[in-house]
């Protein structure tokens, strides 16, 4: 009986002193919970996917598949990256849940690849504003879907003002002293 009970305390004892061993991470830093603060922003909001999106099944970056553009996710909390002795290491990851259930995790620096837009609300809104055409002017045409140019080319003569409004994607639009004289998409290899 002795033996057992004295087994029983040997067994307790390591039992006890095997859960001391386990590692644990402290609780973040002020300067890791104040890095975290600029972040927070995003958790409990709705996204959608503007770029493939690398969704990783945990923080640390293993198992990352993409998931495609238009996907919906919700991020539903932040998780600090640091290192044991409570370093942060890199910038902290947002963790999300997709429509299907799926749950994973991606850095914050991939917020830039999500819009708080859903793509069908995008669509009715492009379509509500329509697309630049001749005859507008320049107010009007950044009213338009295109918006604003990534950049203007201008040229001053003695004919007048031309402008080259540059969207990127091989469109553009011609301007003549305020006035679009031309909309050219040249992926699509039509004009209007």
């Amino acid at each position: 009986m002795r033996a057992k009970l004295l087994f029983l305390c040997l067994a307790v004892g390591g039992l006890v002193n095997a859960a001391a061993t386990v590692k644990t991470y402290a609780q973040p830093t002020p300067a890791a919970e104040a890095e975290m603060a600029k972040y927070n922003p995003g958790v409990g909001k709705d996204f959608w996917v503007n770029y493939r999106l690398k969704f990783c099944r945990s923080p640390v970056g293993i198992d990352c598949p993409y998931i495609d553009i238009g996907t919906h996710l919700k991020i539903d909390g932040l998780v600090l990256n640091q290192a044991p002795n409570n370093i942060p290491i890199f910038d902290p990851y947002y963790h999300a849940t997709l429509d299907d259930g799926h749950a994973g995790y991606f850095s914050v620096t991939f917020l830039s690849f999500l819009s708080a837009i859903s793509p069908a609300a995008a669509a009715a809104e492009c379509k509500r504003r329509g697309d630049p055409h001749v005859g507008m002017k320049a107010a009007q045409v950044e009213a338009t879907c295109w918006g604003k140019p990534e950049h203007i080319n201008r040229k001053e003569s003695a004919r007048g003002i031309h402008e080259q409004y540059v969207y990127g994607d091989g469109r553009f639009v011609y301007l003549h002293n305020g006035v679009v004289t031309e909309v050219q998409i040249r992926a699509a290899g039509r004009q209007r």
